[in-house]
């Protein structure tokens, strides 16, 4: 997803579902993360991004993004994911 300018899915859309495998990926361009399980897919945990639109690279940077990427690395490390 390198690249993805998120502004223009946030002018007119109402919901979009993005698959993402990198989570700092997931973090800069949702609203939401959603931690999903392995087969049978359930919603393990879910993570509301506080941080304010629009979304820059520079985000990457801050010290709250990084805790936040670590807080959703923890369910996977819980199922042996990671």
């Amino acid at each position: 997803m390198r690249g993805i300018d998120a502004q223009p899915c946030a002018q007119d859309v109402k919901a979009a579902l993005f698959i993402a495998h990198d989570i700092a990926e997931a973090v800069l361009l949702s609203d939401e993360v959603v931690v999903v399980s392995h087969r049978p897919g359930r919603v393990l945990r879910r993570f509301p991004a506080p941080f304010a639109r629009p979304r820059s690279p520079a985000l990457r940077r801050e010290a709250g993004f990084h805790r936040m990427v670590g807080e959703i690395h923890a369910p996977f490390r819980e199922t042996g994911i990671l």
